[in-house]
This record gives C-alpha cells, structure tokens and sequence, in this order.
C-alpha cells in the first residue's frame, strides 16, 4: 500500500502563494510505518489520480512537488498522523 493510499485525516488546505499554492494533506498511517512511508522531498504527485481529482495540477513540466512532511500524533490508537505539504506553481513570476 502507498503512502497516498491511507485514510485521509482532515480535509486538505490550501493557500495562495505568489507563484501557486500551498497544499496540506494529512493522512493516517499505522504508527509502525511512520518512518518507511513519507514521500520525498520534491516527489512529483501531479499524476497521483488522489490528488488530482482535488484539482491540484502544477505547471507543465514542473507539476507538483512534495516541499515536506513531518509525523504528528493522532487520536486514533495505534495510528499517526503524517503531514504532507504540496507545492503547486501556476505560473512563472
């Protein structure tokens, strides 16, 4: 199973940058698994059906990228939380 693949935790946010958008995804990951399953940085997830039906599409050529994740706490028992942070250009500035 994919990183991408596990249980969203909150709904994705999204803020307006100079160039693009700022996305964060978090997802619930069995606490066994944190280590071996965060993306790496610059990873391009443009082509990842899951993000893609939530509109984010990058620029040609650039699509995109993973700027960091970072493991959290959930409430959930046994599992945790991993924090995905997207950055999508639009344009050239």
């Amino acid at each position: 199973m994919n990183w991408y693949e596990y249980e969203h935790a909150k709904k994705p946010t999204s803020r307006t940058i100079t160039i693009g958008r700022l996305h964060e995804f978090v997802f619930n990951v069995p606490y066994g698994a944190r280590d071996s399953l965060p993306p790496a940085k610059g990873t391009d997830v443009a082509a990842i059906e899951q993000f893609k039906t939530l509109g984010i599409e990058g620029i040609t050529g650039i699509g995109a990228r993973v700027k960091r994740t970072w493991i959290g706490r959930s409430a959930k028992m046994g599992m945790c939380e991993m924090h995905v942070e997207i950055i999508e250009p639009l344009a050239y500035s």
